[in-house]
């Protein structure tokens, strides 16, 4: 009866002690796994030696590959270089060349076309000398010099051209092919008295009185030009007339 009652737990024990076994195999297994054999045969020593020689040979085909691959890089990039700065120092002719055309067409340009100034009507009014100035070129004129004034000459020889030098009576004043500007002159007290003398019953003026003018103008490459201008008063007239031909062609004229 109790044998009966114990088989079971036999059974349990029995099987137990061979699940305990198998775990203390299998941990055995884990810590200390299976020893490959030391001895090999001539033939596995021969063929792993030849697979590190064809190992090594292949890296050193890739790297010998790899240095020519640069050079020619190297060599490439040199060619280009040279090129490239071949093509610098054309680009740098061609343009300094260009620069150049365009500075000999601007002075062609300015030659051909030259700017001039001329004075037209010269006339009195409101105790002022009133006078147009004309830009009748074919370019702008710059005016940087100018110099306006009255003369009464001892002897009508002795008229001489102004020289603007150091006169700004105008300004620095642009004028454009064909364009007109209307000027003043404030004369003095005594000169504007032989003005109004024409208008007084009675009055006589023994003498010449003469409005004389200077302006030096650029133009567009700076070059410097000037004109000068000298009109005779007539006091019936009121106004200021061009001289006798023989005379004007020394007291008024444009460069």
């Amino acid at each position: 009866m109790l044998s009966r009652l114990r088989i079971p737990e036999i059974v349990l024990g029995a099987m137990f002690t061979v699940a305990v076994f198998a775990m203390g195999m299998t941990f055995e297994s884990l810590r200390h796994p299976p020893q490959k054999s030391e001895q090999r045969t001539s033939a596995e020593k021969t063929d792993e030696k030849a697979k590190d020689i064809s190992a090594d040979k292949r890296i050193a085909d890739y790297t010998m590959w790899l240095a020519i691959f640069t050079g020619l890089l190297v060599a490439v990039s040199g060619v280009q270089g040279y090129f490239l700065l071949r093509a610098d120092k054309t680009a740098r002719i061609t343009a300094k060349a260009a620069k150049t055309s365009i500075a000999l067409a601007r002075k062609e340009f300015a030659v051909s076309h030259r700017p001039r100034v001329i004075l037209r009507e010269v006339y009195c009014s409101a105790d002022k000398v009133w006078f147009r100035l004309v830009s009748t070129g074919d370019s702008k004129a710059t005016i940087v010099e100018s110099w306006f004034t009255l003369e009464v000459p001892v002897v009508k020889s002795a008229l001489r051209p102004l020289l603007s030098a150091g006169h700004d009576d105008l300004g620095r004043l642009e004028l454009v092919s064909g364009e007109m500007t209307e000027q003043n002159y404030t004369p003095p007290d005594d000169l504007l008295f032989i003005l109004k003398a024409g208008e007084r019953e009675g009055s006589i003026f023994m003498g010449d009185l003469y409005f004389m003018g200077a302006v030096v103008y650029t133009d567009s490459q700076n070059t410097q030009r000037r004109s000068v201008f000298c009109r005779q008063w007539r006091p019936g007239d009121r106004r200021f007339a061009r001289l006798k031909p023989e005379e004007e062609r020394d007291n008024e004229y444009a460069d």
